[in-house]
């Protein structure tokens, strides 16, 4: 993607989120896609795909795409050390998606969303997804065609209107996770190629943890439309999924 293209992307998605100006652009990192990964060793690992923006004088920017990684023990102090590797501020409040690589999400997504969540800057709109294998490997997919993460979110929201994905955001999977009996579809995303990605379908949650099990967009689109139909009939006993009915 060509700078002024990825520039004028960066500008429109912040006069969206609120006022800024020439002094909060500059020499400021934004961080737009955030994918976790549980290792071998059981660690927690980041993979940060940024946007850094430098003042070149004259009201001209130089715009570069950075890929940043971290691992610890704990999702604790990974914003401190990815802050670390950059000149200037990270900014993590305009992230468009967070993706969760399938082995951390079996553990539980809880603890890495409530994050977002309580943030003072959070932008609770995020979008999460469930990668087939590594999150790495899907947002460091296209590495000179950034920004990825907008890409990513496209598709989920094209999946979205072509309702063979559910409407949520990490506002409302907060609110499910905290509702006994209201399990999760998330989107299914895995990496085709080292150059392409695409949606698989949707990850079936038992709580906050991958179950393992997955839905095939067509499968998908009959399961969302049916429950939709249930829910509009304010009918009982929804079927739900994830759990096991006995």
């Amino acid at each position: 993607m060509k700078k002024w293209h990825l520039l004028l992307y960066i500008l429109m998605s912040l006069m969206l989120a609120g006022c800024w100006d020439q002094h909060h652009l500059v020499n400021k990192t934004f961080v737009n896609g955030i994918g976790y990964d549980l290792t071998e060793e059981g660690n927690v690992k980041v993979t940060v795909r940024t946007v850094n923006i430098k003042g070149k004088g004259g009201g001209q920017f130089d715009v570069e795409d950075i890929l940043l990684f971290a691992e610890q023990e704990m999702q604790i102090g990974l914003g401190t050390e990815i802050d670390s590797m950059v000149a200037g501020e990270v900014d993590f409040s305009q992230a468009h998606i967070i993706l969760i690589g399938d082995e951390m999400a079996k553990t539980g997504i809880n603890q890495l969303l409530e994050f977002y969540y309580r943030g003072k800057d959070a932008n609770i709109a995020k979008k999460v997804a469930i990668t087939k294998g590594t999150a790495e490997s899907v947002i460091s997919t296209e590495i000179e065609k950034s920004p990825i993460a907008f890409f990513i979110l496209q598709a989920i929201e094209g999946g979205e209107n072509a309702s063979y994905l559910p409407d949520e955001s990490i506002s409302s999977i907060w609110t499910k996770l905290l509702t006994q009996g209201r399990d999760l579809l998330l989107p299914y995303m895995e990496q085709v190629t080292p150059e392409k990605i695409r949606i698989a379908g949707v990850a079936l949650m038992d709580g906050d943890k991958f179950s393992g099990k997955t839905l095939t967009i067509e499968q998908s689109k009959q399961f969302i439309a049916f429950n939709d139909g249930r829910i509009k009939k304010n009918e009982p006993n929804v079927p739900r999924v994830g759990r096991s009915e006995g």
